[in-house]
């Protein structure tokens, strides 16, 4: 359960970071390489989604595991 609230942690910083992004963006319209970073922020964020998806199925088989044990 640790890790899964360590990727939720990291996740809400990314998240917090492509809203500064998109400030930024308004700000400076013509500057392409902000895009270029919101695109890669967006890229980070499904990566980890992914991870904590990966972990939640393991964790649930893990449980799983368990319960026939017993």
């Amino acid at each position: 359960m640790i890790l899964k609230h360590e990727l939720d942690l990291v996740i809400n910083f990314l998240e917090t970071m492509v809203t500064a992004k998109k400030r930024q963006i308004e700000i400076e319209p013509k500057e392409s390489m902000w895009k270029e970073e919101l695109i890669t922020l967006y890229d980070a964020i499904s990566l980890i989604e992914m991870d904590r998806e990966s972990y939640e199925e393991g964790e649930q088989i893990n449980v799983i595991k368990i319960q026939r044990l017993n």
